[in-house]
């Protein structure tokens, strides 16, 4: 026999393994597995990022409302007003607090990176900063952040924008009836007074420094899910609350008879009763 011939016809220990090769069937099978499992496991992420944003949201409304509340105790109790008393300068309460708790000033009419930068812990984190190009008064760029809960002040009523200017000592709040004749919503426990919520402006398809229960433009919004708004209270904690639980405990403005009192909104503007 040949010599090199035996070891030709020898199979080598190092030859290359056998391959399985996928049909196109089985091709397809995997992928439709995988957009099954896909399609599982999206709404679950879907519902835990939007989770995270209102995690931040809150945390953003607890912040905000303890710089207040260390505010007031460095200024004899009184609550920084929603907006500036110098109509020329339309300063909002942000720019305040921004000022308070870091020395910087705001500039008003600049979307400046360092302004909106500066107000982002005042403000919801689901929301962008918008242009003039989509909101009429985006110039104040100390409008887009939570609004200040106005009925602490009297409401707008007959007075106008005067009230956005008054300021408030925090142990009267919801207590005091104004000079001019304007009162606060009835009287709930700091635990249950709402100072700050999300908020909207539908005018001018913008955000509004301070908010009403129903009753202008500026409203209580459901930022993060249906049936729930953010909200941080007077005595410093931030929570997500339903309209029932509003009403009952934190003397939510009941309907009147009108049709925008009492409720709040979607971002899409649409009303919710219940």
């Amino acid at each position: 026999m040949n010599q090199n011939s035996m070891y030709q016809d020898r199979p080598s220990r190092f030859s290359a393994p056998a391959t399985s090769i996928f049909t196109l069937i089985e091709l397809l099978i995997v992928i439709a597995i995988i957009a099954i499992l896909a399609a599982m496991l999206l709404p679950a992420l879907n519902q835990a990022r939007e989770k995270g944003k209102s995690i931040k949201c809150i945390n953003n409304l607890k912040g905000t409302s303890m710089t207040m509340d260390m505010y007031a105790n460095d200024f004899d109790d009184w609550l920084v007003p929603p907006r500036g008393p110098i109509p020329e300068i339309e300063s909002r309460w942000a720019d305040y607090l921004v000022k308070y708790s870091t020395g910087y000033t705001i500039a008003n009419s600049s979307f400046d990176p360092e302004n909106l930068r500066r107000l982002t812990p005042f403000r919801c984190s689901k929301l962008e900063f918008v242009g003039p190009e989509t909101y009429a008064t985006a110039k104040h760029t100390a409008n887009q952040v939570f609004g200040m809960n106005l009925h602490l002040y009297g409401g707008y009523a007959f007075t106008g924008a005067l009230i956005t200017r008054r300021a408030i000592k925090r142990t009267k709040a919801g207590r005091e009836t104004f000079s001019d004749g304007n009162c606060c919503i009835p009287y709930a426990t700091p635990s249950a007074t709402v100072l700050f919520a999300d908020t909207i402006r539908y005018a001018d398809k913008g955000y509004q420094a301070w908010m009403f229960f129903g009753g202008d433009l500026a409203y209580a919004t459901m930022v993060h899910s249906a049936g729930i708004v953010n909200v941080s209270m007077l005595d410093g904690h931030a929570k997500s609350a339903t309209l029932s639980e509003l009403r009952t405990k934190s003397k939510f403005i009941p309907d009147t008879g009108r049709s925008d009192y009492g409720y709040f909104y979607d971002l899409n503007g649409n009303q919710y009763r219940n």
